[in-house]
């Protein structure tokens, strides 16, 4: 059997839609402590992990559990593409809807740390309802 092998920019694409797709499970659990072990390790120390909780109970208590969600586009730079930053980054594009049915896209950096895919985002800020 022929063994094929898998260029490292679609397996580094696949282990982050991964990674993304675990975050926003446990997210729509509200398990913001395994929501947390998702945040790049630069960041956990300055985070603390009630106030990291606080701030996404509030974001899923304005709109609900993220449904639909779809990741419409991921852009991935190799380490050392970013000035104040020698690890791998990527963008990630969501799509998604709240409780109310509201179409909201939300764009977010995820870094590659030790092999593994963290996300930038230290909390989610609730967009107040428009009038």
């Amino acid at each position: 059997m022929k063994t094929q092998t898998i260029p490292s920019g679609r397996r580094d694409k696949a282990s982050l839609l991964q990674r993304v797709r675990y975050f926003y499970r446990y997210f729509n659990q509200r398990d913001w402590a395994k929501c947390r072990g998702y945040l790049d390790p630069k960041l956990q120390a300055k985070v603390g992990a009630e106030d990291y909780g606080r701030t996404m109970d509030a974001f899923f208590s304005a709109h609900g559990p993220l449904r639909q969600m779809t990741v419409v586009s991921t852009n991935l730079y190799p380490a050392g593409s970013a000035r104040s930053d020698d690890r791998g980054f990527a963008y990630v594009v969501l799509s998604w809807k709240d409780r109310g049915n509201a179409l909201h896209h939300f764009r977010e950096r995820w870094v590659k740390d030790g092999g593994r895919w963290y996300t930038r985002v230290v909390g989610l800020v609730p967009r107040p309802p428009e009038d």
